[in-house]
């Protein structure tokens, strides 16, 4: 059986063939490893990693997670998950030009899978470069996952570099829950109106992405993880607030509803465990009276029943039969980095900050990432390139950066003087209908869904 994520992800890979819209990559840095001092030598060497050796590791790999081999196809009209049986090897690079390794690294990182006939993870060594670039289906593995990926790969590589059969701990398998307890929650959670206004530079279905990114300096970092320790409050809470607050400066809406992701990672296992949920808030008149203090913790109050009764998206679109569902344009990610950076693979180090490269390539009209790491915060606005320009984009950014500088100030106060957002741009974002929506709807049938059937559907409005 597939996921219901791992079934909307599938119909619109399949429907999308050309497109990269779900992959997902992450660049390694190789550099010699120093046995004696344990320190990173300055000398380069491309023969620090055995090839050889890395490969026979990937494959190692495979047999303990055969879910990183799965494809899937369409099979008398029905979507199948079949494991491939390709023996992995890494692909080669030995340009010396730095333009052209730019464009082979480009060209790789943005070739969609063939989630049906190939192996759903490569790996590109650019051995001039002295790195490697690792590409995969979200299909197969998630954000976090990745972290125990990378981990497990370099003891299977360290042990068969010392001779050794690599010892790794017992598995379990990932049950698929749905909680479908939960409907009633969220039948009473959804608002009446499903109107989210952002407005645009012009409306435009093209998947084409830019990202600005920024970062949280250490100082105002120190502040604000002083100022939640009072609150009891975590980062993750506190960064959803503010993304939700300068969305409701953005649109002066009181219903702001976006999606994120929630994790299973109870157990250490690879793949695809997570969940899109959505992350409904309303701006109401106490609350804009509050300060920006009391509204933190009345948010994360909110998000506390949001987690405690936690439905896939997938699963709440079908079964739900709300017509009050909002259009999910929005998106906000949140990942905690705070991990060691390398992995020893023989006499080689591959350093990451394990951040996920651009494909170009976006599915939401705007989504926001944060990235923890132990002594700053990395983020980025990523949106459609036609809807939004660089200057709007920088400015929210801006009111961005004031939010979090704030700590006392009234809500009121803060969306009055940051007016200039809601007045920038005229024209409503507009879609004849949101197909996002209908695959998540589609997916929550599965397995009694037809591909032919969503095809069609899709078609109608592309």
């Amino acid at each position: 059986m597939l996921s219901p994520a791992q079934v909307r992800i599938s119909l619109l890979q399949l429907y999308y063939k050309n497109k990269p819209i779900y992959n997902m990559s992450f660049d390694t840095n190789i550099t010699s490893y120093n046995n004696d001092n344990d320190k990173r030598s300055n000398r380069n060497n491309n023969n620090d990693l055995d090839i050889t050796l890395f490969n026979k590791s990937m494959n190692y790999l495979f047999l303990r997670y055969p879910e990183l081999t799965m494809n899937v196809s369409v099979q008398n009209d029905k979507l199948v998950k079949t494991y491939n049986k390709q023996k992995f090897s890494c692909l080669l690079d030995n340009h010396k030009d730095s333009e052209t390794i730019q464009q082979i690294e480009y060209t790789f990182q943005n070739t969609p899978f063939d989630i049906s006939n190939e192996l759903l993870v490569k790996v590109l060594y650019l051995q001039h470069a002295n790195k490697m670039i690792f590409l995969f289906s979200d299909i197969i593995i998630d954000g976090f996952t990745i972290l125990i990926f990378f981990k497990e790969l370099s003891t299977i590589y360290q042990s068969l570099y010392e001779k050794r059969i690599p010892f790794l701990q017992h598995i379990s398998p990932v049950s698929i829950s749905l909680h479908s307890s939960h409907l009633d929650f969220w039948k009473n959670k959804l608002f009446s109106s499903n109107q989210f206004p952002v407005k645009v530079k012009e409306n435009c279905s093209s998947f084409d992405e830019h990202r600005i990114p920024f970062i949280i300096n250490n100082d105002l970092l120190a502040r604000i993880r002083q100022h939640l320790a009072t609150l009891q409050i975590t980062l993750f809470d506190y960064f959803t607030a503010m993304f939700h607050l300068l969305l409701y400066i953005m649109t002066h809406h009181k219903e702001i509803t976006i999606d994120t992701l929630f994790g299973n990672y109870d157990q250490e296992n690879i793949g695809l465990f997570n969940d899109i949920v959505l992350l409904p808030f309303s701006f109401d008149d106490p609350i804009l009276h509050s300060s920006i203090s009391d509204y933190i913790s009345l948010f994360a109050t909110n998000l506390l029943q949001i987690k405690n009764n936690r439905i896939s998206l997938e699963y709440l679109c079908h079964h739900s039969k709300c017509t009050n569902l909002p259009n999910i344009r929005i998106h906000f990610e949140y990942s905690n980095k705070n991990t060691d950076k390398f992995y020893r693979f023989g006499d080689a180090k591959l350093e990451s900050n394990l951040y996920e490269n651009s494909s170009n390539q976006i599915r939401q009209l705007l989504t926001f990432n944060v990235c923890e790491f132990q002594d700053k915060i990395e983020c980025y606005f990523s949106f459609k390139k036609k809807c939004f320009d660089n200057d709007y984009v920088e400015k929210m950014i801006s009111v961005f950066s004031h939010l979090l500088s704030c700590e006392n100030e009234k809500l009121s106060t803060i969306v009055n003087n940051h007016s200039h957002l809601f007045h920038y741009y005229s024209l409503l974002y507009s879609e004849k209908v949101d197909k996002r929506l209908l695959t998540y709807s589609f997916a929550g049938q599965y397995p009694d869904i037809t591909y032919s059937e969503f095809k069609n559907k899709l078609d109608q409005f592309t």
